[in-house]
């Protein structure tokens, strides 16, 4: 079995969108509609060249994904850090981790090795049942609220990232 962190290539576009819809497709049944839920391929295309977007892939198939919005960048977090978003895991392979496995090497190997990044954003929904306790045990704060959209209120959550 081979594991690899990597970021997603353009040929993997009509698989990503496979995972974004199925993943986010959980999601809908509290009633929030994440935009993600609904990227087309060309949305996937314009994301990739403004974002960086990681994936974790055994065996060549993609089990989680995250990416990484630049302050400097077309589509800037709420701060002057870099943001996460995307964040998903194919739903076989939930609550097993894969998706802490992401975060944790994105943050040690990108964040702090590569971009010497003093912190990270994310923003979640308010109403979903478990993603804010998820991300306050992986030491992200809540600091900021917004409706942005309809169906939901988006937590705007900071981490403080230790820098060796």
């Amino acid at each position: 079995m081979s594991e690899v962190f990597r970021l997603l290539a353009e040929k993997d576009i009509e698989k990503f969108q496979r995972l974004l819809t199925a993943a986010y497709a959980d999601d809908l049944q509290y009633g929030i509609r994440f935009q993600a839920a609904f990227a087309t391929e060309e949305d996937i295309k314009l994301h990739l060249e403004g974002n960086l977007c990681y994936v974790l892939e055994r065996d060549g198939e993609i089990i989680t994904s995250c990416s990484l919005r630049m302050p400097w960048g077309p589509n800037p977090g709420p701060d002057v850090f870099p943001h996460l978003g995307w964040v998903v895991t194919q739903s076989r392979y939930k609550r097993l981790g894969f998706s802490s496995r992401m975060l944790d090497w994105l943050e040690q190997e990108i964040l702090i090795k590569q971009f010497k990044a003093p912190a990270v954003t994310l923003g979640t929904a308010e109403e979903h049942p478990w993603l804010i306790t998820m991300y306050e045990k992986r030491g992200y704060v809540a600091y900021l609220k917004r409706r942005l959209r309809e169906d939901h209120i988006t937590v705007y959550m900071k981490k403080t990232l230790r820098l060796r």
